[in-house]
């Protein structure tokens, strides 16, 4: 199968950008947790984290989607970590309070807190961060999410950098794991019932 071409997100396709993330995270875990039980809610509110997201990463020109957009990569380049709290609430976050269930919102603050010290204590130095990279249901399992990766993973190992994530699907860490990424520590939320894998890639010289 050819592998599809890559290329740097358009400011203009950021709403269509958050579509896609949303379809690919709908039945996500993690998601499933923060958001609504019903289907066009939890929609609706993965839509406005990614795009949230896309919106504070597109001023670093890092979020690499294909031409026919089937997926999309958020990546965030060395030296933008930790993330801006300003720029983050311009991008949208002062919106997600309205967004998503108070309740979980506020009950998840203890996981995001912990995932937050897990990043800051394994990535001291320099390092990519990939935000979130989710493919269209429709084009899963087609080496689609590989390819969007490949261009920073590339850039890093140039730059001699190594690369973060975190992930919530065993699923997901097998893909990761293929592309050198490895597992630096399992967070466990016993109030969520969810894991989250915290992952690293050194460059491959």
């Amino acid at each position: 199968m050819r592998n599809p071409e890559i290329v740097l997100l358009e400011t203009s396709q950021i709403e269509l950008a958050s579509e896609i993330l949303g379809d690919a995270f709908k039945d996500n875990p993690a998601f499933e947790h923060l958001t609504y039980p019903d289907d066009r809610r939890r929609l609706n509110s993965i839509r406005s984290i990614g795009k949230m997201m896309l919106h504070y990463a597109d001023l670093h020109q890092a979020i690499y989607t294909t031409t026919a957009m089937k997926g999309v990569a958020i990546w965030i380049p060395p030296h933008q970590f930790p993330l801006n709290g300003l720029r983050l609430l311009q991008s949208g976050a002062y919106a997600l309070p309205f967004q998503l269930p108070l309740m979980k919102l506020l009950q998840s603050m203890p996981l995001f807190l912990q995932v937050e010290k897990c990043h800051k204590t394994y990535m001291s130095q320099s390092h990519w961060y990939l935000a979130m990279l989710g493919v269209h249901s429709t084009y899963q399992n087609q080496g689609v999410g590989g390819s969007l990766i490949q261009p920073v993973l590339a850039e890093a190992d140039r730059q001699h950098l190594p690369c973060y994530l975190e992930t919530s699907t065993a699923a997901a860490v097998r893909f990761y794991q293929r592309h050198g990424f490895e597992v630096v520590e399992t967070i466990d939320s016993s109030s969520a019932n969810i894991q989250i894998w915290a992952m690293k890639r050194e460059p491959q010289i």
